[in-house]
């Protein structure tokens, strides 16, 4: 069964170099790999149930309803719970 993974943005910022800030147009380039989803006021709501129904963060339920909208299975972060499911979406914390 493929995996499709959902990438927790604060990743990709602690990819970058602090001591080069001048390449931050060329690490928006970088990024465009990846398949993007928009916010909208519908993942917002779902956002809030997760936070709730989770006792999460509102952004961390945000971070989980983003990643269910894009039919993700696992989600890679390090602010959750590693190899806890929720709402069918296996955490995944890459720095362990």
């Amino acid at each position: 069964m493929a995996v499709r993974s959902f990438l927790d943005t604060n990743l990709l910022i602690y990819s970058v170099d602090r001591a080069d800030p001048a390449q931050a147009r060329q690490h928006l380039r970088d990024f465009r790999v990846f398949d993007i989803v928009q916010v909208t006021p519908a993942i917002i709501e779902e956002g809030i149930d997760c936070s709730v129904l989770h006792q999460l963060s509102f952004w961390d339920g945000l971070i989980l309803a983003a990643a269910a909208t894009a039919n993700s299975t696992e989600l890679l972060s390090e602010n959750l719970g590693h190899a806890q499911k929720l709402q069918g979406i296996t955490i995944r914390n890459p720095f362990l």
